[in-house]
């Protein structure tokens, strides 16, 4: 894809976010799905917007020397940890809403007992933690190998790739755990609705997010791979 061309989708994924970020805040009401579309519209925002300036700059020569010169390679790592810090968001936040939707869903009195707005607050405060850690262990790979080898993928195995590759093992359980998630999650929408047991407003609060879930984390599967 060329730096025009590249421009022109991230403008408009800016924008899409954008415009999730604003009617999530001023329209829409407070409720798991909102929290979940808001948290991925801000930090997918980042990446967007890194990229959207990195390709102007390429365009339009503007601090070229800056971003595309001896500091190209910091350039590199700083995209790489913004991705990085995105992907990991995707997986942990989506593990984390269908959880609590399937348990809202499942048990509304147990939820209802267990969770409320400061305990959910909670959640998702610790969901961000999780992200530093795994955002953390890449790191020093990230370094040795875009900063001081100008290589984009692990070329030797220390204890860098083995963070790495920690990392990597961890996010493929989040996404089997999610896995298992949707299956039951289903399950149950097909048992309740079967015995008219379900209310139509938590059905379509789950069927909402398992759907919301489901682009983000086909395309963090297919991007796991060995590079960074």
């Amino acid at each position: 894809m060329n730096a025009p061309t590249a421009l022109a989708f991230e403008v408009g994924h800016t924008a899409v976010n954008a415009t999730v970020i604003l009617l999530s805040i001023f329209y829409v009401k407070s409720s798991l799905c909102r929290t979940y579309a808001l948290n991925h519209a801000i930090v997918s925002s980042l990446i967007s917007c890194f990229e959207m300036f990195l390709n102007f700059v390429e365009i339009t020569g503007f601090l070229k020397d800056s971003f595309f010169g001896s500091k190209l390679k910091w350039t590199h790592f700083m995209k790489v940890v913004i991705n990085q810090y995105t992907n990991c968001t995707y997986c942990v936040f989506s593990t984390l809403i269908v959880l609590m939707n399937y348990i809202l869903y499942t048990y509304p009195m147990k939820y209802s007992h267990l969770m409320n707005k400061r305990k959910v607050l909670h959640v998702l405060i610790a969901g961000h933690g999780v992200v530093i850690f795994l955002v953390a262990l890449v790191v020093p790979g990230a370094i040795n190998e875009v900063v001081m080898k100008n290589s984009a993928r692990v070329t030797e195995v220390n204890l860098f790739a083995l963070l790495f590759f920690f990392q990597h093992i961890v996010l493929h359980i989040q996404l089997g755990v999610m896995t298992v998630l949707y299956v039951m999650a289903v399950y149950k929408i097909i048992k309740f609705t079967k015995k008219k047991k379900s209310r139509n407003a938590r059905r379509s609060q789950l069927l909402s997010v398992l759907i919301y879930c489901t682009p983000p984390n086909i395309f963090l599967l297919i991007n796991l791979r060995k590079g960074f």
